[in-house]
């Protein structure tokens, strides 16, 4: 089709749609579906549709967008999958400037971003947009194949994986206003550009009791990389009560790497197993910018070094080497924090329980109020360090001491 809108078009109604397929549609936006009024789509599939338009069998498009759907307007989707669509931008969904999107329930896979500065394989968010409960994996882009944001976007409760940029931010790439709050986001790659699960280079995220881990980068920041660029300005990030964990780099900065004037701040976050090539900066890389710790766990088990660059102390942080250099109050190097495996130990995300003995127990101060998964702190006479706060009860039985002659 040569109008947009391949397979439904709205210009300014109300519809609902629900029980339903729209399937194998060409237009240069939205080949699937275009809203331009107000939406309501449940129970909806909106897969192998294409955003592109041709001159004979020449395609002519290169900034096609919303190769599923294309929401100019309002728009709210439940319990609906989008998959295998294909765009410039947005290959899964584009939310455009000035829209408004509420997902709940969706399953966003299979979609790619096809130009060669394309951005959200999966989603592309330019306006506003909540998702919650929802997994968005094995999408394709050359920037944010997961989503792509340049505008302000929640994502809560929701898994983030397997999708694969060749430029920046596997999982997500961010320029505006970003908040990911209890959710996974794991197993996704990156090109040079880094950030296998996130890159950032402006505006604002924060990344609450969720789980960065087994992510990998070309270029640096295989967890995370929180990079400004120096034309669109500073950029802050905020992780708390969070898990970085088994991420990796054929760069600098295995879980976190930090450049240009960025600003990051760790309040209770647990970095553990993360590996980069370069071996100074295994798990936190900061190359510049400004970073400060407080109640932080900070540990690798192999070679290498956990810290480069200068990362301030705002106390009882646990390094298990001392190339950190923190000297707050109550901060603890050379030590072992006694961290179990990477699993479910309750609560949406992953953790690392803390075992009996770590000197993380009943040690920390100032924590949030509740840990990553959602236990209310503290268990005990005071909170503990990282992500994680131990909630069992230590039963001893005292046996009578018997002299026999």
């Amino acid at each position: 089709a040569s109008l947009d809108g391949g397979g439904l078009l709205n210009e300014g109604g109300v519809v609902t749609l629900s029980d339903s397929v729209v399937e194998n549609n060409i237009a240069p936006n939205g080949a699937g579906i275009l809203n331009d009024g107000t939406m309501i789509l449940d129970d909806v599939t909106v897969r192998n549709n294409t955003a592109d338009e041709f001159v004979g069998n020449v395609s002519i498009c290169s900034d096609c967008a919303g190769g599923g759907i294309l929401n100019l307007s309002v728009m709210t989707m439940t319990n609906s999958m989008i998959h295998g669509n294909t765009a410039d931008f947005g290959g899964g969904i584009d939310n455009a400037a000035m829209a408004d999107l509420t997902a709940t329930n969706i399953t966003v896979y299979n979609n790619t971003a096809t130009n060669t500065n394309s951005q959200g394989g999966g989603i592309e968010n330019l306006g506003v947009m909540a998702v919650t409960g929802s997994e968005i994996h094995t999408n394709t882009a050359r920037n944010g194949a997961g989503i792509f944001n340049e505008g302000t976007l929640t994502v809560s409760s929701s898994d983030v994986h397997d999708n694969v940029a060749s430029g920046r931010g596997g999982g997500f790439h961010n320029t505006f206003s970003l908040t990911v709050q209890t959710s996974n986001i794991y197993d996704n790659q990156a090109g040079s550009g880094g950030g296998g699960g996130i890159s950032t280079d402006s505006g604002t995220v924060v990344l609450d009791r969720s789980a960065v881990y087994n992510n990998f980068a070309t270029g640096s920041g295989g967890g995370i990389v929180n990079n400004v660029d120096p034309v669109t300005g500073a950029n802050s990030f905020t992780i708390t009560n969070s898990t970085i964990s088994g991420n990796s780099t054929a760069g600098q900065g295995g879980g976190l790497r930090s450049a240009g004037s960025a600003v990051t701040t760790l309040n209770n976050v647990t970095f553990n197993n993360n590996t980069s090539t370069v071996v100074n900066g295994q798990s936190i890389s900061i190359l510049a910018g400004s970073m400060t710790a407080k109640n932080t766990i900070i540990a690798i088990s192999g070679s290498g070094t956990n810290c480069s660059g200068t990362l301030t102390s705002q106390g009882r942080n646990i390094v298990s080497d001392n190339t950190c250099h923190l000297t707050g109050t109550g901060d603890l190097t050379n030590a072992n924090p006694r961290l179990g495996a990477l699993q479910n130990n309750g609560g949406p995300t992953l953790t690392h329980a803390l075992l009996l003995g770590s000197p993380a127990l009943d040690s920390g101060s100032g924590c949030p109020a509740v840990d990553q998964r959602g236990v209310a702190r503290p268990f005990g006479p005071a909170c503990d360090r990282g992500a994680y706060e131990y909630d069992q009860v230590v039963l001893r039985v005292y046996l009578p001491f018997v002299v026999r002659p």
